[in-house]
């Protein structure tokens, strides 16, 4: 397993990028796939970190791939293929194959991935099943009202995120 989403939910305040890496970092480990390095896909724009070089966009901090699942399913063979950057929807992050890190489905119309890009105080979202009334994006469907669980939820979110292994 190189790819999940986060079983916890969570609301905005992870303190910065180094937590949400604490939390996949951590998940992975108790279900013994802690070995890698793991990253949240999460951007934190203009957040400084003291005595860091964080990358600002979350495609530039998970690496290269591959990824998989918790089942072993290829979820992206490289950076291109998750991204689409060759071939629009060439991963295949989708109800079926976005799992926990425990290999458990995550309840449809959810939207896992959380950025801090759009304003102040939102955040972007995306959906994991692709489903959305214009938007089937993974990653950037929308934002949110506002960073708090609660806001999350009123905007249809979860406050789950992706966990991908850098390395």
């Amino acid at each position: 397993m190189t790819f999940f989403v986060t079983s916890e939910t969570h609301s905005g305040d992870l303190g910065g990028l180094e937590g949400p890496d604490v939390i996949c970092q951590r998940l992975a480990t108790e279900v013994d796939a802690g070995d890698y390095t793991w990253r949240a896909y999460l951007s934190a724009h203009g957040m400084p970190v003291v005595g860091a070089v964080v990358p600002d966009h979350a495609r530039d901090r998970i690496g290269n791939g591959t990824w998989y699942n918790a089942k072993g399913v290829l979820i992206a063979a490289s950076l291109a293929d998750l991204h689409g950057d060759i071939q629009r929807d060439s991963n295949s992050i989708y109800r079926e194959t976005a799992l926990t890190e425990k290999g458990q489905l995550v309840n449809g119309r959810v939207r896992p991935e959380g950025t801090n890009k759009i304003a102040e105080g939102s955040a972007m979202i995306g959906y994991h099943d692709r489903v959305s009334s214009w938007n089937t994006s993974w990653n950037s469907s929308h934002a949110t009202n506002g960073c708090s669980l609660e806001l999350f939820n009123e905007t249809g979110g979860a406050g789950r995120f992706y966990c991908f292994a850098e390395d």
